[in-house]
This record gives structure tokens, C-alpha cells and sequence, in this order.
């Protein structure tokens, strides 16, 4: 047993050379166990063990039915090279001097969970988060993003950005230093590569179709626009209208109130000045964002409407709020957590495969059934199972 302790233990330390020799990358796959064991002259079993001994050193990465990938820059200092790379995340803040830890208002915290998600997925490929704020509107400064990239330098493995104002900019600048990205939610309908993002044009066509099929023909859509600045709100309404046309319902009673901000007071005010105007309230108020649909509850009681026995209320974001709302709200989900696993999993992919470009991915959104609409549990069955193939296809 002792000996062959040693013979492992030499195994390694003879893969570790030829890796450092081969200047493997972070993320190289390394040989296979039989690859290693013809090469090396060795037992599957002494190969194996050696694995194991490095990935104890913390050089390797053992990945069941996947193989052995270098974690660490082995052509590094040997103080250095026990420290593990760092992927940037870009954060467009509100107003300049947030940093990523401060970011968790209810309107941001979805941007949170998926930055959240994202490094749970890089912690397990053993990389190291790191945030890179810029103040939302300030299109010309990505250059201060891109300075602190050149100061990470070979430390820097990738990069995950949500798309705002001087992104796009960023992201050539990025190409042109050979540095992977992803972004989250583009708002460049073309897109094909590099993202990920919620299928907001699914979900709210599942969202439709369940209305259609439950004989609903009122619907007033609470609408933050101007729609062409919000892609995932005018998504969110093409797909309505698309699932009512699926199940061959004309969709003519379905009307749409454009809000300037996606605040309660704007979802409270123009539902209440809605609710007054007309000679009978809608059957479902669908909102574009949460916040939106809080307000529109509010209103409908002043209006002494209940909900959902005379209005339903469905929002369309996923905030922790929604769940203590009185009553508690419906959401089509924005699945933050999928997006930031799948995001972290991309770049880690490209990251150690050498590659540039990746298909980008729509993660379903699921429709999360609470008090503030009634359907027949059938229907909500048939519409979960639905959303949960959809799911694990993506899988």
C-alpha cells in the first residue's frame, strides 16, 4: 500500500511537470486515466490516485464523467500559483460609488440573484468573482471598466456583463484582448452569440394561453415603456397575444396602459385612473414588473375591487415581495437562478475550451401560481409540466 502511495504520489508529481512544460491553460482538460497510464508506464489505478493527489494540491479540478482540468496557471510564480483566477462581473449601478455587496434594493434584486448564481457555478470551477461597477448612462465609460480589465491582466480569466449603455463598445474591446464575455439579457434582439437571457416571449405566451383557456377576454397589460427601451416588458406582451392566438382566441379584449417607470405609485395611478374611466373592470391585470402589479392591487381596492375574485393580478418579474403581498401576487418568473448558473457555466466553457463565441441561451420562464389569480388546478398542472420539459430540455 505504502508503495504505491509513492508511485502515485510520483505520478503526480511527473504530470504536474509535463502539464507546466505543455503550458496548458486554466481549464485544460488533461489526459484521460488509460491516456496517462500508457504514457506514463503505470497502473489505471496509480494514474487515478494521482489525480487525486493533485486535486488535493489544489491543481485539479476532478469532474465525474467529464475528467481532470487544470484549475491554476502552472507556468506562475510558486506564490502565485496556488491562486485562483478571477472572473469580472460588470455591474451598471444607478449611481457611481455601489459596489456589488450594496446592490440589493427589490428593484435590482433579481440582477443580484443572477450575479449570485453566476458565482456559486465559477466558485465550483474554482474562480474567483470580482465586481467592476459603472454608473448606468454613461456610455463613454467603459474605458474605466476597460483599464481595470488591462490591471487584472493574466489574472483576469472572463467576463460577465449585463448590457447597458457603452457595452457593446466594451465588448469589441474585450474581443480585441482575447478575453471571453457573456452577457446578460442584450438588448439586441439579433443576437445570437455570447448570452444569456429569460425567454420572456415564451413565458408571456404561456401566460396567454392559460388566460385564453380559462375564458378570460378582459385583460388590461400594465406596460413600462417606452416599449422599445424595454425588451423584456414588449417580449413579455408579443407573447401574450401570441398565446392567446395559439389557442384560438382573438385577443381583441386585451388592452395596454404604457407606464413611464415600473414604480408602484405609476402601476397605482394609471390602474386607478383605468379602473375609474371604465364601465367595467377587466377580468386580469397583467403587469410588465412586479412593482407594477403591487400598485394595481391597490388600486383595485380603492376601487373596492377584490382580488382575484373580481380582478386577477399577475406580475412579471419574481421579487421576494411578491410572495408577502396581500394577497400574494402570481409572477411570470424571471428564472434568475438558471440564467446565472447557465451564464457561469458559458464562460467557463469558453474559458476552457479557447473559444470565443457560444450559441446563447433562453431560459424558460415559469408562470408561479399564488392567490392573486384562480386557476383550475388542471390547467396549472398541465402548465407547470409544461414549463418543466421545457427545462429540463435546456439541461
Amino acid at each position: 500500500m505504502l508503495k504505491r502511495v509513492n508511485i502515485a504520489s510520483q505520478v503526480a508529481n511527473c504530470i504536474e511537470r509535463d502539464a507546466e512544460k505543455e503550458r496548458r491553460p486554466v481549464g485544460a482538460r488533461l489526459p484521460s486515466v488509460r491516456v496517462l497510464s500508457k504514457q506514463l508506464g503505470v497502473s489505471s489505478k496509480s494514474a487515478n490516485e494521482a489525480l487525486k493527489i493533485l486535486e488535493k494540491r489544489g491543481l485539479v479540478e476532478l469532474r465525474p464523467r467529464e475528467g481532470a482540468f487544470l484549475k491554476v496557471n502552472l507556468n506562475a510564480s510558486t506564490n502565485s500559483k496556488r491562486q485562483l483566477q478571477q472572473v469580472g462581473i460588470v455591474w451598471a449601478s444607478r449611481s457611481s460609488g455601489r459596489t456589488l455587496e450594496s446592490l440589493y434594493s427589490e428593484a435590482e434584486r433579481w440582477s443580484s440573484q443572477v450575479i449570485r448564481s453566476a458565482e456559486e457555478a465559477l466558485n465550483k470551477a474554482a474562480y474567483h468573482s470580482v465586481s467592476l461597477s459603472i454608473e448606468s448612462g454613461l456610455s463613454a465609460r467603459a474605458s474605466g471598466i476597460l483599464d481595470r480589465v488591462d490591471q487584472l491582466g493574466d489574472n483576469l480569466a472572463g467576463i460577465i456583463t449585463f448590457d447597458w449603455s457603452g457595452s457593446r463598445e466594451m465588448l469589441s474591446d474585450l474581443d480585441s484582448r482575447n478575453i471571453p464575455w457573456v452577457t446578460i439579457n442584450p438588448k439586441d434582439l439579433r443576437s445570437v452569440y455570447n448570452f444569456v437571457e429569460a425567454d420572456n416571449l415564451f413565458g408571456g405566451r404561456r401566460l396567454g394561453k392559460c388566460l385564453a383557456l380559462m375564458n378570460i377576454k378582459r385583460v388590461v397589460v400594465l406596460s413600462s415603456g417606452p416599449l422599445n427601451e424595454h425588451v423584456s416588458g414588449m417580449e413579455k406582451v408579443l407573447g401574450l397575444y401570441n398565446g392567446y392566438l395559439e389557442a384560438g382566441v382573438c385577443p381583441s379584449g386585451v388592452e395596454q396602459v404604457i407606464c413611464p417607470d415600473c414604480e408602484e405609485e405609476d402601476g397605482y395611478r394609471l390602474a386607478l385612473s383605468y379602473l375609474k374611466k371604465s364601465a367595467r373592470p377587466p377580468e386580469v391585470i397583467f403587469a410588465t414588473g412586479d412593482l407594477l402589479a403591487v400598485g394595481a392591487i391597490r388600486a383595485c381596492r380603492e376601487c373596492g375591487l377584490n382580488v382575484p375574485e373580481d380582478v386577477g393580478v399577475v406580475g412579471a418579474t419574481g421579487l421576494q415581495l411578491a410572495q408577502y403581498v396581500s394577497p400574494p401576487l402570481t409572477v411570470l418568473l424571471q428564472p434568475t437562478e438558471m440564467m446565472g448558473r447557465h451564464a457561469g457555466n458559458m464562460l467557463i466553457e469558453m474559458m476552457r475550451e479557447g473559444v470565443r463565441r457560444i450559441v446563447g441561451r433562453r431560459i424558460p420562464s415559469p408562470i408561479i401560481f399564488r392567490e392573486s389569480l384562480c386557476v383550475p388546478d388542471e390547467l396549472r398542472l398541465e402548465i407547470e409540466q409544461q414549463y418543466e420539459r421545457e427545462a429540463a430540455a435546456l439541461n
